[in-house]
C-alpha cells in the first residue's frame, strides 16, 4: 500500500473516531438538558461592580434595628409620596412616550444616598 493511501486511510479512520465521539451531542434533548443545567448552576461573577462594606459588626437588638429601619423607610416614603406618584404616572405611560435620561437616574440616586441609605 503506497504512503498516500495509508495517510488517507488514517485520516478516514481519524474522522470516523471523531464522528463517533461527537455523535452523542447530536441529540437535541441532551443539548437542551445541558443548557438547562448550565443556566441553573452557572455563576456569574461581577468584577466590574465591586461590593463595598458599609457596616461591620453585630446588631445588639435586631428586632429594634429592624423596627427602626422600617419606621425610617415609612417616613421616607411618606415624605416622598408625591415623587413616587409621579414615578407611577411615568411608568404607566406607553414605553415610546417615556423620556428618562441618565441625568434623571443619577439625580435620583444622589438624592437617595444623601437623604438616607436606601
Amino acid at each position: 500500500m503506497p504512503p498516500i493511501e495509508i495517510e488517507k486511510a488514517i485520516e478516514k479512520a481519524n474522522q470516523q473516531l471523531i464522528d463517533q465521539a461527537v455523535a452523542v451531542f447530536n441529540n437535541p434533548a441532551l443539548r437542551d438538558f445541558i443548557i438547562d443545567i448550565r443556566k441553573k448552576l452557572d455563576q456569574i461573577i461581577d468584577v466590574v461592580n465591586i461590593d463595598e462594606v458599609t457596616n461591620i459588626g453585630w446588631v445588639k437588638d435586631q428586632e429594634e434595628a429592624a423596627t427602626n429601619t422600617i419606621a425610617d423607610f415609612r417616613l421616607w416614603i411618606e415624605s416622598h409620596k408625591d415623587e413616587i406618584t409621579a414615578l407611577q404616572i411615568f411608568y404607566a405611560q406607553d414605553y415610546r412616550h417615556r423620556t428618562f435620561t441618565y441625568k434623571m437616574i443619577k439625580d435620583l440616586s444622589e438624592k437617595l444616598k444623601t437623604e438616607n441609605h436606601y
